[in-house]
């Protein structure tokens, strides 16, 4: 699994998205990268987008 930087995100979303997926990211465990920066899980990520962008349930954190 990769992990995404926030950067890399930021580059994917437009402004609203980002304060969206940054609420719904409050208190969820996230990686620190080897630069040091804080991270997000790949996978979190994708299942977020594709609740957005293509209707999927909304993802349940287990």
């Amino acid at each position: 699994m990769k992990n995404m930087s926030l950067t890399e995100i930021k580059k994917k979303l437009t402004p609203e998205e980002l304060k969206e997926f940054d609420e719904w990211m409050t208190g969820q465990t996230v990686p620190v990268l080897d630069n040091g920066e804080e991270g997000v899980y790949e996978h979190d990520f994708k299942r977020w987008l594709r609740w957005k962008r293509e209707g999927a349930p909304e993802p349940i954190w287990d």
